[in-house]
């Protein structure tokens, strides 16, 4: 799972695996180990919402996303979902929770288990 965080924006992207536990499980979450202290970052099914919601602790960012959302999302070809949520000083925080795709440039990180590119292959 990957976690972006930039201006009011948080962006989770998820591996094949991931979005199969997502949907089967309900929940999924990584942490990041600072030796003393654990940064986790959560992605969770809600029942009673209608748009994706977050959450800061401490020590961690959750993700609430709607139960409508994820049924059958690691069986169809829906990329992601994005929500605006508002926030009381009146500005929005943008949530987007999205398949992770095989990157075209070089990379060194391990992709075995994105989604293949929709760009990868030309048309003629």
């Amino acid at each position: 799972m990957k976690l972006r965080l930039k201006d009011n924006s948080i962006r989770i992207r998820l591996t094949h695996s991931e979005v199969k536990l997502l949907t089967e499980s309900g929940s999924i979450e990584e942490q990041v180990d600072f030796g003393e202290q654990q940064f986790q970052y959560i992605v969770k099914k809600n029942e009673g919402i209608n748009e994706m919601t977050a959450q800061l602790n401490p020590y961690s960012i959750s993700i609430n996303v709607p139960a409508v959302f994820l049924k059958d999302w690691n069986e169809n070809e829906k990329v992601g979902f994005s929500s605006l949520m508002k926030l009381n000083n009146g500005s929005d925080l943008k949530i987007l929770v999205e398949k992770d795709f095989v990157c075209l440039d070089d990379t060194e990180e391990d992709q075995s288990d994105n989604y293949i590119n929709p760009n990868s292959t030309c048309l003629t």
